[in-house]
């Protein structure tokens, strides 16, 4: 989270006062991990904040994507 309130969309709701880092429930890693849950009610907000390397992006992606799967949210997905 460091390298999201530093640089990227969390860092400029903090500048603007839209958010405070009190709002920011869990971060991407603690949902897929079953850590934390992800959105507990319709309001809450996702906000995916894509500051560290491409690799981890697609890893942390495919990740979640599996997750949903498992969980019987979402739909399988066919390049071909």
């Amino acid at each position: 989270m460091k390298q999201a309130v530093h640089s990227g969309e969390v860092n400029v709701g903090l500048i603007k006062k839209q958010i405070k880092l009190m709002n920011i429930a869990a971060e991407l890693c603690e949902v897929v991990t079953g850590k934390k849950k992800g959105r507990l009610k319709n309001s809450d907000i996702t906000l995916f904040d894509s500051t560290g390397l491409a690799l981890q992006d697609v890893v942390l992606a495919y990740r979640a994507y599996r997750k949903a799967l498992k969980n019987g949210e979402g739909q399988v997905l066919s390049l071909f």
